[in-house]
């Protein structure tokens, strides 16, 4: 059963259990008004025919056709006056035969009024308390219940019309209301790697089929992003890794072709080496790039002290760059409570070390000057350099992987390092921009927010 039927069946459900509880009442009211109605004019008419006995006003022929009369307006009527003792006074019709016990005349004079239900007839006792009479009036209610039977016939009609009906509305609204949903189901069927630029009508209200039309497209514009990456990024790397597979080749190919010495040798094997070399650090940086892409903040970071880990991560970068001039500055005194931040002390030396070596391979001085700034909810980390700046439509392309600027075609380098800081920093709930500022120099500014 699919979930637009099983919804059309609660809702027809629903409205059948208020239909059914709705006829029941308006059923068991109008039972309850006839009931009562008739008893009353059965107690009417048996008080007519006493005052006519006691008044002894009218001849024994004229109450005959009151009687009569009386006998008229309700069917089957029959009427008895008893004594005190229980004699019969008078019966109308004479032909009345009720055995009625004791219990009966007791009931009425404790309670003044006594009703009760014989053989599809109602009935009605009463007691006159200045005459020390008891009446026993009784009738069929030959039309009340005519009446009642065909409000049942109209209400069983009403109900199974209403339910017909309920049915065929509720299919059809259920079905316009799931539209939407059924569109989107076909356009993820639809959906593919090759055609992710294909969107939901979004519509303009915000009701939830529209939320979840945008939830949807918001999705796909991820998906599509995240394959665009893969592509470009299995694109470069297929790119970068044949540079140098290719340049091994060809020379391990002249090689064979010369008869070359032992220096010449010793060239062609350190030319190798030097390619093997590169061919390493551009898988050691894919490797990175790829475990940081699926990397997540974690809640069980410890605290870590900013300052401690530039101290460290200069003091490690002046051993792998030993001609550069690395200097750290505070721009404000700090309290030590605003140096904490929670983050991975590994990673966060690893996005300094890229920046680092950034600024140092694109400087025309070799000086690199590192500042620090310590707020109370941000800490700044500041690399300068000076050298040839960003043009302005690089920029926006500079934190994508292998993507290398005009101002770095005469530098060796794969384009990862910034990937790899965006990334340490986009783990650490942080942003990282480039500013080109007076003067030639460039600078890099994490941002990292406590």
């Amino acid at each position: 059963m699919n979930l637009k039927v099983r919804f059309a069946l609660l809702f027809t459900s629903f409205v059948a259990f208020i239909l059914i509880i709705s006829s029941a009442a308006i059923y068991i009211l109008y039972y309850n008004y006839r009931l009562q109605d008739f008893y009353r004019r059965v107690k009417n008419e048996g008080e007519v025919m006493y005052q006519a006995y006691i008044a002894k006003a009218q001849t024994p022929d004229s109450l005959q056709k009151k009687s009569k009369e009386n006998r008229y307006a309700l069917s089957a009527q029959s009427v008895i006056i008893f004594d005190s003792a229980y004699h019969v006074l008078n019966k109308e019709p004479d032909t009345t035969s009720v055995t009625l016990g004791k219990d009966f005349f007791t009931r009425v004079k404790l309670h003044g009024e006594y009703r009760f239900q014989e053989q599809k007839r109602e009935s009605v006792g009463f007691y006159m308390q200045a005459s020390k009479m008891y009446v026993y009036s009784s009738a069929y209610d030959k039309f009340g219940l005519k009446k009642l039977k065909n409000v049942k016939i109209i209400l069983l009609a009403v109900l199974a019309g209403s339910l017909l009906l309920t049915v065929f509305f509720s299919l059809f609204f259920v079905s316009q209301a799931f539209r939407p949903l059924r569109k989107l189901s076909e356009q993820m069927q639809r959906t593919t790697e090759l055609n992710m630029a294909e969107r939901v009508e979004e519509g303009k209200g915000n009701d939830e089929i529209k939320q979840i039309a945008r939830s949807y497209n918001a999705m796909i514009e991820r998906l599509r992003k995240a394959f665009d990456y893969q592509k470009s990024f299995v694109n470069h790397a297929s790119h970068e890794l044949r540079t140098p597979l290719a340049s091994m080749l060809s020379q391990t190919e002249a090689a064979f072709n010369k008869n070359l010495d032992e220096a010449g040798y010793r060239d062609v094997l350190t030319s190798l080496k030097e390619d093997q070399q590169e061919m390493i650090e551009l898988t050691n940086s894919l490797l990175l790039l790829s475990q940081y892409e699926k990397m997540t903040k974690s809640t069980e970071w410890l605290s870590l002290r900013i300052d401690e880990v530039l101290y460290d991560t200069i003091k490690a970068a002046k051993k792998i760059f030993p001609e550069a001039l690395l200097t750290l500055e505070f721009l404000s005194i700090p309290e030590e409570e605003n140096l904490l931040i929670k983050g991975n002390e590994a990673l966060m030396r690893s996005a300094i070390r890229n920046l680092i070596k950034n600024a140092y391979q694109y400087s025309v001085d070799r000086n690199v000057s590192i500042f620090l700034r310590a707020e109370n909810n941000v800490i700044e980390i500041i690399v300068d350099n000076v050298g040839p700046q960003v043009p302005v439509e690089d920029r926006d392309k500079l934190f994508m992987p292998f993507f290398r600027s005009q101002n770095s075609m005469e530098k060796r380098g794969h384009g990862l390092g910034l990937a790899i800081v965006q990334r340490i920093v986009d783990v650490h709930k942080g942003t990282v921009t480039y500013i080109a500022l007076n003067n030639n120099i460039n600078r890099f500014v994490i941002s990292l927010y406590k």
